[in-house]
């Protein structure tokens, strides 16, 4: 298969999943190679059923979550990476 770069779209860079849900930063850009950052993050069941869209103000790259706090932890990719904190 021959991917046509000019039309291809980058579209989940990094994702983390619970017992019950998984959380993916959706990037929706078109695909240059080095796109991999998104502020938008995508819940769906386990399913696959997308079941909310949670904006935020930072381009994030990579996720991790901590059930027991209901936290989820965005990094956001620059020369100081730094961590962002959501509340679930």
């Amino acid at each position: 298969m021959v991917i046509d770069r000019g039309k291809a779209v980058m579209g989940y860079s990094d994702f983390v999943c619970t017992n019950d849900r998984f959380y993916a930063i959706y990037v929706g850009l078109p695909f240059d190679g080095n796109q991999l950052e998104g502020n938008e993050i995508h819940v769906f069941n386990m399913e696959g059923t997308l079941l909310e869209k949670i904006i935020v103000d930072h381009k994030l790259v990579y996720l991790s979550i901590d059930e027991k706090s209901r936290l989820l932890y965005g990094v956001q990719r620059n020369h100081f990476p730094k961590i962002y904190k959501i509340a679930l």
